[in-house]
């Protein structure tokens, strides 16, 4: 599995995309790599042809959900 370097990757977590005022697209299926070096955590990463601008309401709801998981 692959390391998610933020120098070189341009990809994001959802929870860090919703925070710029974006979120994946219906169907958008993102990599899992590990978080860093140390391979304790993995997340799925989105490129940016994979998320689209969304509503502030839309940005909270999600924000919301993802708090309480």
């Amino acid at each position: 599995m692959k390391v998610h370097n933020n120098y070189l990757d341009k990809s994001k977590t959802a929870k860090k995309w919703a925070q710029e005022g974006f979120l994946p697209k219906k169907g958008a299926v993102g990599v899992t790599m590990w978080s860093n070096q140390f391979c304790q955590r993995q997340f799925d990463y989105y490129e940016p042809d994979q998320v689209e601008p969304a509503t502030p309401e839309a940005v909270k709801e999600y924000l919301r959900a993802a708090k309480k998981k």
